[in-house]
């Protein structure tokens, strides 16, 4: 028999179970060409700018799609010459990879960004998190709920034709 306090308990996922760990990385020294080219040959919109400290990638600053149209192109920059370092947004806000989905809902509705970089205890990069990630998580969990009520309905249904 299930309890009342086995109805309420809710397990939260933790960001290291829904981020991506493959996370597309950029030096501060490469040229926005090289920025440009390397989201569309990875297909992502974002890039984390890293520094090697003691032999562990370190984020130190990130780049969007956004940030290339607004900082670069409609200017006219030469994208050949600006360097990664002159575009990027170095005030960045990132997360702990052992926070839950819900320190990264709060961020992102915040401070209104769609991605963060998630970092360990040291400060190291271990993945990133997006607002896609959130919502396809989140909509699994409303279908979840969906099918529950459904299958709630499906024995009401049961019971009343057993009855009658």
């Amino acid at each position: 028999m299930i309890t009342s306090d086995q109805l309420f308990t809710v397990t939260v996922m933790s960001l290291s179970e829904l981020c991506n760990k493959n996370v597309v990385t950029i030096s501060a020294e490469d040229t926005m060409l090289y920025a440009c080219k390397l989201l569309r040959n990875e297909h992502v919109g974002c890039l984390i700018v890293t520094d090697l400290y003691e032999g562990n990638s370190q984020p130190i600053g990130i780049i969007t799609d956004r940030d290339v149209v607004v900082k670069v192109i409609a200017p006219e920059v030469n994208i050949s010459k600006v360097l990664v370092k002159d575009v990027m947004d170095s005030k960045f806000i990132s997360a702990n990879i052992n926070d839950d989905i819900h320190v990264a809902l709060n961020l992102m509705r915040k401070h209104g960004i769609r991605r963060i970089p998630l970092i360990n205890d040291s400060g190291c990069l271990e993945g990133i998190v997006t607002i896609d990630d959130l919502f396809s998580y989140l909509s699994d969990e409303l279908n979840k709920l969906t099918r529950a009520i459904y299958m709630e309905q499906s024995r009401e249904k049961i019971i009343r034709s057993k009855i009658a």
